[in-house]
């Protein structure tokens, strides 16, 4: 079976990675293994509505490179944020008991999909954005904005139950 050791200095956590996907840990004289679980998907990940939020924040950023150093701190922060924000409280909602605390977090990433939406129009306003990107964006985040809303409407069906 073919390993290597592999660690951080200093840190007193030593592993072997092990042929075969495993490793096997070294952490204050006591010896753990662990397999790595490369395919695993968590339950956000397969839903149509964070994977829509992904993308919007890919394209946040790749439109944002192009605006004006002295937006970089500004706009482009609180573009790039909101948009992140949006996925991450769909992923985060998804973690929660409740009905009620799930559809909560869906709320607060509604929320931000509207942040993002004020953003891109006054970012077309300053001259940063074309009217066809933002109108692209628009498009996407009222597909967003549908499946946000009904997302919610699912979540609190299940409180009523």
């Amino acid at each position: 079976m073919k390993s290597s050791m592999e660690g951080v200095e200093g840190s007193g956590r030593w592993w072997k990675v092990v042929e075969g996907g495993g490793r096997v840990v070294e952490d204050g004289g006591k010896l753990f293994k662990l397999f790595l679980m490369a395919e695993y998907m968590f339950s956000f990940e397969k839903l149509e509505v964070w994977q829509l939020a992904r993308n919007l924040s890919k394209e946040i950023y790749q439109h944002t490179s192009s605006f004006p150093n002295d937006e970089k701190f500004l706009l482009v922060s609180q573009l790039r944020r909101a948009a992140v924000s949006v996925a991450s409280n769909i992923a985060e909602g998804t973690t929660r008991i409740s009905p009620k605390d799930k559809a909560h977090f869906t709320t607060i990433a509604y929320s931000s999909l509207m942040e993002v939406l004020n953003q891109l129009i006054i970012a077309e306003d300053l001259g940063y954005l074309s009217h066809d990107i933002v109108s692209r964006m628009r498009t996407l985040i009222q597909t967003l904005s549908i499946k946000l809303s009904n997302l919610k409407a699912s979540q609190l069906r299940k409180t009523a139950k």
